[in-house]
């Protein structure tokens, strides 16, 4: 199984312990690498990849495979012994605990988790987490996955998904939370198969963050996030109050159906305020590129930007720095996630804060009640955004003239 791993286990009165997979293609910088190399062998046990032989590689191997000291590799197979997974004998190498060999259960006490983009986003970072921990409480088993590599292709992140969802019909697994594709062509008709077979396979499915399809349009599933809508309007209420007359909004290309939420909600406040809604309002772009980013500032037409997430502003920031753009002085920028580099980066950004926890538990009961009753009416669960006031607004200038440039 390609990529690397995260582990979450579960006891639920067996004589044993079964360990669920996350494919994720990165990892937070803060684990040691000790850490990695167990939580990469363990989940492989887990998945059988080791079953037919018994055997895991030889530490010669696995210091050729993760780049590490012999030390670090015997420091991580320890601790795999340590876990009941393995058994090390001298001379000969390392060998799968017969407890390692029972494959784990299928059924009704499992739950999963597709993410295409947990790792790249703290939010679902943080959500996944809270599920896995709400499962784990509540007796289940919990399988997710999602790839993480910023480089990685759609096709090879679909494929990922597909695969993912084949085995979680197989093993019939009671139900699925997921997070539906964006930032490619083909996340529309790739979200309608997969929650399809879901479905078919009779799966419950709970959707995270965003729908299959586009903003107003809903599907017949369950959905738990924030109200994105009404985000967009906060923020744009927000920066009218603070004298912004011309407010654009900006995002990736391809980006999420929350984003086409936001860019409504940001434009209703803005007409209820009779202000021109400038001609472009939704700005597409990659805010790392200094050419986009010189076509947004051009002329000092615009005096806020909404951004469709902290990611988007916090690189907008950067490159009208570079730019010689003054944030706030010259340009108001606010963001959406509350992230923690959303209070590091300078001038401090002003967001909507995400309620990842909240999520998460919503989502995990919404979950729960789908598969006691199957038939009941799809809900529309959205949590009401906070914004969050920091300096990249203009809140804190001492007078208006400085959020002029003068």
């Amino acid at each position: 199984m390609a990529g690397d791993i995260r582990l979450y286990t579960s006891a639920r009165n067996l004589d044993y312990q079964v360990y669920s997979v996350a494919i994720t293609r990165s990892r937070m910088p803060s684990e040691t690498k000790h850490r990695q190399i167990f939580s990469a062998l363990a989940a492989e046990i887990g998945a059988g990849q080791y079953r037919n032989t018994g055997r895991l590689p030889s530490e010669s191997q696995l210091v050729s495979r993760f780049r590490a000291s012999r030390p670090t590799v015997v420091r991580a197979l320890r601790d795999l012994q340590a876990k009941g997974l393995v058994t090390r004998r001298a001379g000969a190498g390392t060998f799968l605990a017969q407890a390692a060999h029972t494959a784990p259960p299928s059924g009704s006490r499992e739950l999963g988790l597709l993410i295409p983009g947990v790792g790249r986003m703290e939010i679902f970072e943080i959500i996944a987490g809270e599920l896995a921990r709400l499962a784990r409480a509540a007796g289940y088993l919990f399988w997710w996955t999602g790839n993480a590599d910023p480089h990685s292709d759609a096709q090879a992140s679909l494929r990922d998904a597909e695969e993912f969802c084949a085995q979680v019909i197989q093993r019939k697994v009671a139900g699925v939370f997921f997070a539906p594709f964006e930032r490619t062509d083909l996340r529309y008709s790739a979200n309608l198969t997969l929650v399809t077979k879901l479905h078919e396979a009779g799966c419950a499915v709970v959707l995270l963050d965003r729908d299959i399809g586009p903003f107003p349009e809903r599907s017949d599933f369950d959905l738990v996030g924030i109200d994105n809508f009404l985000a967009g309007h906060t923020l744009a209420e927000h920066l009218i109050k603070l004298g912004s007359q011309r407010i654009a909004f900006v995002a990736y290309p391809h980006c999420a159906h929350t984003i086409d939420a936001r860019v409504a909600g940001a434009r209703e406040a803005i007409l209820s305020h009779k202000l021109e809604v400038p001609t472009p309002f939704f700005w597409k772009g990659d805010t790392d590129d200094a050419r986009f980013v010189r076509q947004l500032s051009a002329g000092r037409l615009l005096d806020a930007v909404i951004c469709g997430n902290d990611y988007t502003a916090a690189q907008l920031i950067r490159s009208l720095t570079k730019l010689a753009v003054r944030v706030p002085r010259d340009l108001r920028v606010v963001g959406l996630d509350d992230v923690h580099y959303a209070t590091i980066i300078s001038p401090s950004l002003t967001t909507i804060h995400q309620p990842c926890r909240d999520i998460a538990a919503i989502a995990f009961d919404a979950l729960l009640a789908r598969i006691s009753d199957p038939d009941k009416p799809s809900r529309t669960l959205l949590l009401t955004p906070h914004l969050v006031v920091r300096e990249s607004c203009g809140a804190y200038l001492s007078n208006p003239a400085q959020a002029r440039g003068k």
